[in-house]
């Protein structure tokens, strides 16, 4: 008993890999990556559906539509990326937003436009880094969607500076 181990853990691959006669050890640190990018994009996705249901309720027309539509698209990729996060940790992340201060239509039209692409780079990095195919698909079509919607947004400002 004289001697002292660093790591409770060394060596804890190839103790798996004989208990269960797997060649592969099961997520350990992964994991933990997943959860904390996963809750950090549902609290990004959360407030991006909070803009822009904001948004919607001062404008009329194809812009509400369009707005309103976008918060779709949002809340449904919550809920994804929420029901991945309960597969992943059995923890039901919905956090509580503080309210959405006063500010120009176009200057939060603009803020969502830049929060949308960096939201896509956002998730193709992650995307790339993610050891579950299911998260890695899941961010793939995030990415596309995010560049979608900063496209649209795009296309709103334009459309308001004539």
């Amino acid at each position: 008993m004289g001697s002292k181990q660093s790591n409770p853990l060394a060596g804890f691959e190839a103790i798996w890999q004989r208990v269960t006669g797997s060649a592969e050890a099961p997520e350990t640190t992964q994991a933990w990556d997943d959860i904390s990018v996963l809750v950090r994009f549902i609290e990004a996705t959360l407030r991006s559906v909070r803009l822009y249901t904001g948004l919607s309720a001062y404008c009329g027309g194809p812009v509400r539509n369009t707005l309103l539509r976008l918060a779709s698209e949002e809340r449904r990729r919550f809920k994804q990326l929420q029901t991945e996060l309960f597969l992943l940790s059995g923890d039901n992340c919905a956090p509580q937003m503080p309210p959405e201060r006063s500010r120009g239509m176009l200057s939060a039209l603009r803020s969502a436009y830049n929060n949308e692409r960096v939201s896509a780079e956002a998730y193709m990095s992650s995307a790339g880094h993610t050891q579950s195919d299911r998260l890695r698909a899941l961010y793939l079509r995030s990415a596309a969607e995010e560049r979608h919607h900063a496209e649209t947004l795009r296309r709103l400002i334009q459309r308001a500076l004539g």
